[in-house]
């Protein structure tokens, strides 16, 4: 007896034309599936940090596993290197618009060495200098070169982390979470740390930061304006012992970002 088309196979199909359409759209071209690759991904400013943005990829839709075979995808998805998972990282590494172009390429090859050779806990670095010498734009090159090895790093703006706090009090959940990003970053790069040093209120949260990346045993950089010796006496004498435990303190010599692009 012949059977009629109903309802739910007209849905199916559909369904199924739907997935195709999507399918052709993300290949462009007929043929296999294949990998995603880094070349898939965009980056743009969106506001004041950087934007990646990466396709689903057709082999396994961002699990790192082939949805067909079970097979380890040579995307890697979000596991630990993998194209999805650096596509996060950058994103949750708030790296400034201002330096959407700056790569590990851009250091030094003793920082780069460093970075290669770096273990968790290793001491990091304060780098000193006037303004305009290209810090953030360095230390931006450092968190990418982090992550191409596959070691999440993140940037924090100090002037912009203290009006998140002052915006956080009264909501212990949003207070507890920044916390929790300072305490457990394996690298963290802290920008215009002297800047916003102005009420008892926010020595006390530079206290606590401090103090918090000391007792985590983690890496931490810090880029301030000044001299060597102006930064030792703005800390004062217990706070600078802590930070030169865990950081050398250097004058950074680098390009006047401003004056040449």
């Amino acid at each position: 007896m012949r059977r009629l088309i109903g309802e739910d196979d007209i849905a199916h199909v559909d369904a199924w034309a739907v997935e195709m359409r999507r399918l052709i759209r993300e290949r462009g071209v007929s043929g296999p599936p294949r990998p995603l690759e880094w070349s898939d991904v965009t980056v743009a400013a969106e506001g004041r940090v950087c934007v990646w943005t990466a396709p689903r990829c057709q082999v396994c839709s961002g699990f790192g596993y082939d949805t067909e075979t079970g097979d380890r995808c040579p995307c890697r998805g979000p596991h630990d290197g993998g194209v999805v998972w650096k596509v996060n990282a950058l994103n949750n590494a708030r790296i400034p618009a201002k330096c959407i172009a700056r790569t590990g390429r851009d250091l030094m090859k003793s920082t780069a060495k460093w970075v290669e050779e770096w273990e968790p806990s290793a001491r990091g670095y304060v780098l000193i200098s006037d303004p305009g010498t290209g810090k953030t734009h360095y230390m931006a090159a450092m968190v990418r070169a982090f992550i191409d090895r596959g070691v999440r790093a993140r940037m924090l703006d100090w002037p912009a982390f203290i009006r998140e706090r002052k915006a956080s009090l009264g909501n212990q959940t949003r207070l507890d979470a920044q916390i929790d990003i300072i305490q457990t970053a394996p690298v963290l790069c802290i920008d215009e740390l002297a800047r916003e040093r102005e009420t008892q209120w926010t020595e006390d949260v530079l206290d606590e930061v401090i103090e918090t990346r000391y007792q985590s045993g983690r890496t931490t950089i810090i880029a301030s304006n000044g001299k060597p010796a102006d930064f030792e006496a703005y800390m004062g004498p217990r706070l600078y012992s802590r930070i030169a435990s865990m950081c050398r303190v250097v004058e950074f010599r680098g390009l006047d970002q401003r004056r040449e692009g």
